[in-house]
């Protein structure tokens, strides 16, 4: 990597001590290690926390173990019940008071049950963006060869999820599954595949000419209409608005 050395060879840091990246364009970005371990520890904690209350609710779920329906099961006690309304006079009152009985048991166990079923599924796609986002922050590819690792996350998270076998799978644009060798790709090998194929490639990836100087992308004349924004007010964007701006197709120009 290229760090910023003085005339002695020495490396050269920030008031902050954190060493300088001089990127492929010239750019010097300080890099502070502390921050990126203290935000990778946080993420781990938050994925821990979120993998016991996923345990905690399937505790929760096993008293309704060897019911393989639960809604069929609530829906046929009900049907049980309504068949008691071709008793004949004497069984009313029975009938109604079983009524009562089965209303009373069901309506708490049918709350309960829609709500720990939405609390699991918040808590486990809470714990998918959490496993996600920490690829990003630890990736090889994304710290050696992407301009920024929340620019690429903001522009290609969504092409990742985890199956229901905890793995991590990633997409191209069409929706179809990207494979290695062995099976779906890991995630740097999946990750660079949708940044090659990625309309935005040259503006995410460090010594590309988009991110370099002198001419506009590519060479080419901008066509009238173009929707266009100057480097210099580009470069203080933060990385959400960058990413927004090169998904409603702004070409970077010189200036």
């Amino acid at each position: 990597m290229p760090w910023k050395k003085d005339e002695a060879g020495a490396f050269v840091v920030d008031d902050k001590g954190n060493p300088i990246f001089v990127q492929d364009g010239g750019e010097e970005r300080s890099v502070d290690y502390s921050a990126m371990s203290k935000k990778l520890s946080e993420v781990n904690r938050e994925s821990a926390g979120r993998k016991d209350r996923i345990r905690e609710l399937e505790e929760q779920m096993k008293a309704w173990e060897g019911i393989e329906n639960i809604p069929d099961f609530i829906e046929t006690a009900r049907k049980n019940a309504e068949s008691v309304a071709a008793f004949d006079d004497k069984q009313r009152g029975a009938e109604e008071v079983t009524l009562a009985r089965i209303k009373a048991a069901t309506s708490p166990l049918e709350k309960k049950v829609a709500e720990l079923e939405a609390d699991r599924a918040r808590i486990v796609d809470q714990y998918h963006a959490s496993t996600i986002r920490s690829q990003f922050g630890s990736s090889k590819f994304v710290t050696e060869e992407l301009v920024s690792a929340a620019m690429a996350q903001e522009l290609f998270a969504k092409h990742f999820s985890v199956d229901e076998k905890g793995q991590l799978v990633g997409k191209d644009s069409t929706g179809n599954v990207i494979y290695g060798e062995n099976g779906p790709a890991d995630f740097d090998m999946a990750l660079r595949e949708i940044v090659k194929n990625s309309p935005h490639k040259a503006y995410v990836l460090k010594g590309s000419p988009a991110n370099g100087s002198g001419t506009n992308p590519g060479g080419v004349t901008i066509p009238a209409g173009q929707k266009t924004i100057r480097r210099s007010e580009f470069e203080k964007l933060d990385p959400a608005t960058k990413a927004a701006r090169m998904r409603d197709r702004y070409v970077v120009i010189d200036g």
